[in-house]
């Protein structure tokens, strides 16, 4: 399913919270048999950056999960291939509903918010009475996509197809991380 995504040897799956980010990364890695690194690994830009540079200069190949650095994905070395996870944002938002994510304008939206203040030179001021995975989509589609050499979108649904898939009526009570049963 991923076979052409071979020639990376660095790839960086990002989006939105709830957007698939972690299968993604899961199915990823088992089917070219890379290292995988979950966001617990790599939190900050820093972090992720010396990761990938040192998995690069030793020849390891890895996929790392890092929704939380989608604000930040054009500054990674072009060598790097990123995937934006694609999700439909009403799905997103049950998802963060179902967990407790957050509400719009409080908690974990506010902190991701102020990173795209933080990171994104030309946002819009007007973006901030939008969820923020609606937010996540316009700034990959209108400012980071055209600024990444290697960019590619998975849609989260096209992941069903995949044997490590776990069928929704069977994640009724899955935790925020469980990708199996």
């Amino acid at each position: 399913m991923f076979d052409y995504l071979k020639k990376h040897e660095q790839i960086i799956i990002t989006g939105p919270h709830r957007a698939g980010t972690t299968i993604a990364t899961e199915m990823i890695a088992h089917d070219l048999n890379y290292e995988c690194y979950l966001e617990e690994r790599v939190t900050l830009f820093g972090s992720c950056q010396a990761s990938i540079n040192r998995n690069h200069r030793r020849n390891i190949k890895a996929v790392y999960q890092v929704p939380l650095l989608a604000s930040q994905c054009h500054k990674f070395p072009e060598y790097v291939a990123i995937i934006f996870m694609i999700r439909n944002v009403d799905e997103i938002i049950a998802s963060e509903k179902r967990i407790n994510w957050g509400e719009p304008g409080v908690g974990n939206e506010v902190r991701e918010m102020d990173k795209y203040c933080l990171h994104i030179e030309s946002f819009k001021e007007e973006w901030r009475k939008l969820p923020i995975a609606t937010i996540k989509y316009k700034v990959w589609n209108e400012i980071q996509k055209k600024n990444i050499k290697f960019a590619y979108e998975l849609e989260y649904n096209s992941l069903e197809k995949h044997n490590l898939w776990v069928p929704k009526e069977k994640r009724l009570d899955f935790g925020t991380r469980q990708t199996t049963i």
